[in-house]
């Protein structure tokens, strides 16, 4: 009789979709689809504003300029939406968050180390085997 438990990485990547759709429906829930936060981030890469100066007591305004800082926050947040960056890299940790190291002679143990890491992480977690 073998019971199909899914392993920590099956519930990571569960808990991870679980969190991405309850955050789409907040934004959805507030009115902030995904059109609306596109036609957002259009506007502000296209940002040009005014600035206000002071001389000899008036109040000068400049022509209409461009805040690059702005612009080029827009089009970063519109780069990672579209998916356009490289995955964040994912590094294998021992228990703790400890980094794991190997010698020659350690590598053909690497296996059987990872995978007590990873029952212990589980266990840490209360994931049963």
């Amino acid at each position: 009789m073998s019971e199909n438990i899914p392993d920590a990485s099956q519930m990571g990547a569960r808990a991870a979709e679980n969190v991405i759709a309850q955050i789409r429906q907040a934004f959805d829930d507030v009115g902030a689809t995904l059109e609306f936060r596109v036609r957002c981030l259009k506007e502000l890469a296209e940002f040009k504003g005014c600035k206000a100066f002071s001389y000899d007591g008036t109040i000068i305004y400049s022509k209409p300029l461009d805040f690059p800082d702005v612009q080029l926050r827009a089009i970063h947040e519109i780069n990672l939406m579209c998916g356009h960056y490289a995955p964040a890299k994912q590094e294998l940790s021992g228990p703790g968050g400890s980094p794991i190291a190997f010698s020659d002679l350690e590598r053909a143990n690497r296996l059987r180390y990872l995978i007590e890491c990873a029952k212990k992480r589980a266990s840490e977690a209360g994931v049963k085997e």
